[in-house]
């Protein structure tokens, strides 16, 4: 069976910043993969130069869509959206759905296509941070904490033409930075009868990008990101899922691990009052939440 992958994505505009090379990084991780029965599917927002950069790197391996220049900066759901249009029509195909600022281990695609079921979902989580996308730096690399984002998720597209996953999709539309993760964990978390996470087997690193070289000023992120949370609980509410998908550790405790090893052990038992927080508000029963949190 040849499961062909789809990976959707966006990118910020190519002018001679950190993102220039972060952004390129993430295609040649793209272009160096063992399998290569896949496309990158790119939504644009009027983003400079991004057709240019991507087809240097991977030719006709990328399928773009430009939306044009909006009122709000992007959208991760237009971008999810385009990336089932165009792998629907492909049976057993595979949709990816990433950043553009990381990279991917040479096996991350032969992984993903290795665990294929019919109703699979999947995270990569947490990333591996460094200073830089050297082989040396990758080396030393740090395992994130549990709190920290989820760059990548994947899914049998059998699962996203599911009525209940596609009308979640559709109806539910998320503009610019935040909570669009826990949103897509979310579905595959309550969907999916295959549930997967590959960090330790085919990890993620991540480098930090420049978010004032993109204009991301931290109002304009949290001011995002609040009304992306709004749509988030209408969605939790209406489906009836637990509140605390809002946390990145619940959502990551809904996937099953394929490998643990030390650094992911010595990762888990790392300690702060945050985490602390979160574990307790992940592991009671709902109804004993909702009553900590009205008080």
């Amino acid at each position: 069976m040849s499961n062909k992958i789809y990976l959707c994505t966006t990118f910020r505009d190519f002018n001679g910043s950190l993102n220039d090379e972060l952004q390129k990084s993430f295609l040649r991780s793209i272009k160096e993969q063992t399998y290569d029965n896949f496309e990158l599917v790119v939504t644009m927002f009027g983003e400079k130069k991004v057709e240019e950069n991507v087809k240097e790197i991977l030719g006709d391996k990328a399928f773009f869509i430009d939306e044009g220049k909006k009122e709000y900066k992007y959208s991760l759901s237009t971008v999810f959206l385009n990336g089932m249009e165009r792998a629907k029509t492909e049976k057993d195909s595979i949709l990816i759905w990433s950043t553009s600022d990381i990279v991917l281990e040479q096996n991350y695609f032969e992984i993903i296509v290795s665990n294929y079921h019919h109703s699979l979902a999947g995270i990569t989580h947490p990333n591996h941070y460094t200073d830089s996308y050297s082989e040396e730096s990758k080396k030393d690399s740090r395992l994130g904490d549990l709190l920290t984002g989820i760059d990548i998720l994947f899914f049998s597209t059998e699962l996203l033409r599911q009525e209940k996953c596609r009308k979640a999709i559709e109806n539910y539309t998320f503009y610019g930075w935040g909570v669009f993760e826990n949103f897509l964990a979310t579905v595959g978390a309550e969907n999916a009868v295959k549930r997967i996470n590959t960090v330790n087997i085919s990890n993620v690193y991540k480098v930090c990008n420049d978010r004032e070289a993109a204009n991301e000023t931290n109002t304009m992120l949290n001011a995002a990101s609040m009304k992306n949370f709004s749509v988030f609980l209408k969605y939790l509410q209406a489906y009836q899922y637990s509140d605390r998908y809002r946390y990145l550790l619940f959502c990551h405790r809904k996937y099953s691990i394929l490998r643990k090893n030390r650094s992911y052990n010595r990762m888990k038992y790392r300690w702060n009052k945050e985490k602390m927080m979160h574990s307790i508000y992940c592991s009671i029963p709902d109804r004993l939440y909702k009553l900590m949190k009205r008080k």
